[in-house]
């Protein structure tokens, strides 16, 4: 809730998109909304939704909301929120100015009048995003879901996702030391298969607390940089060929698909790739892995020839 119309007569403050900043920049994806937490006649229409819906009836509205599309209000209009590709464009009807606002609320972008145009391509960082906040005249306000650059464009081509890993024992110290290790070290390695993408390792670790690596070593068809894309809970460390390539340490349930990303440059070949998860006693349950190519590096290949998994 980033706006609660009640607290303008009461204690407190009614704003609260720095809390909502706060637990986007940790890796919450989550969704804001205004309202007027009436309790009285004078509290009511002073903050609210509006939705873009399939249709005006209760199960469209709530399938609306529960896919994000919609924005909060005290009284400014949005006309539209188009995003094609990296480029965001909102335009509302009167808006006296709009803000694009990133990680930590650090304010991004500033343009006086109606309409904004923001390229997300700047964005850098696993938890990166950008939400917009249009202003009206007196203390009126719109404020628009915020947006991703890690999901992917529709020029990028993933690969399915990667369910058949190794597993190993847990190992009893922090993520913050964990070193790298890979299927040459002695962990009492054993298989461990995913669904629907999800790959769920407290079905076999249980509550226990520490952290736990899971490995694959891949087939390279041909030397280039390639996205690899990774959902998680717990707190994860990524190792490729034994350098660390990714460090998220905070936990953040549920794991959802994509949550980070990064690029590394690979040549054709073998390479292999272990990921530390910090079980927090049952609370880091597994992890989400798939492999992604840019329009760009594809250039000049009819298709994108994914690493593989040695031994599929």
């Amino acid at each position: 809730e980033i706006y609660n119309g009640v607290i303008e007569r009461l204690e407190g403050e009614a704003l609260a998109t720095d809390k909502w900043d706060y637990l986007l920049s940790n890796g919450h994806r989550v969704l804001g909304f205004a309202s007027d937490d009436s309790h009285e006649k004078s509290d009511i229409g002073q903050g609210w939704l509006m939705v873009r819906a399939a249709a005006r009836t209760p199960h469209a509205i709530l399938a609306a909301l529960q896919r994000g599309n919609f924005y909060a209000s005290t009284g400014v209009k949005i006309r539209s929120i188009r995003r094609a590709g990296a480029s965001i464009v909102v335009e509302t009807a009167d808006a006296d100015e709009i803000w694009a606002v990133g990680s930590w609320g650090v304010r991004l972008a500033r343009v006086a009048g109606p309409r904004i145009a923001f390229d997300c391509s700047k964005l850098q960082g696993g938890n990166a995003y950008v939400r917009f906040v249009a202003y009206g005249r007196g203390s009126a306000a719109a404020w628009t879901q915020p947006f991703f650059p890690n999901v992917a464009s529709a020029t990028e081509r993933q690969s399915p996702f990667v369910e058949e890993w190794w597993l190993s024992r847990i190992e009893k110290h922090r993520l913050s030391d964990t070193p790298p290790a890979g299927l040459d070290t002695s962990l009492d390695w054993r298989p461990v298969k995913g669904s629907h993408g999800f790959v769920d390792v407290h079905r076999l670790c249980g509550d226990a607390d520490g952290v736990v690596y899971l490995a694959n070593r891949f087939n390279v068809p041909r030397s280039g940089e390639w996205i690899i894309r990774l959902g998680h809970d717990g707190g994860v460390k990524m190792f490729v060929d034994g350098a660390c390539v990714l460090h998220q340490p905070f936990r953040s349930n549920p794991a959802t698909p994509d949550r980070l990303l990064t690029a590394v440059r690979l040549t054709r070949g073998t390479h292999e790739i272990v990921i530390a998860l910090d079980t927090d006693h049952g609370l880091g349950q597994g992890i989400f892995l798939r492999f992604a190519c840019s329009a760009a590096a594809r250039r000049g290949t009819r298709r994108s020839a994914f690493p593989s998994r040695v031994g599929t």
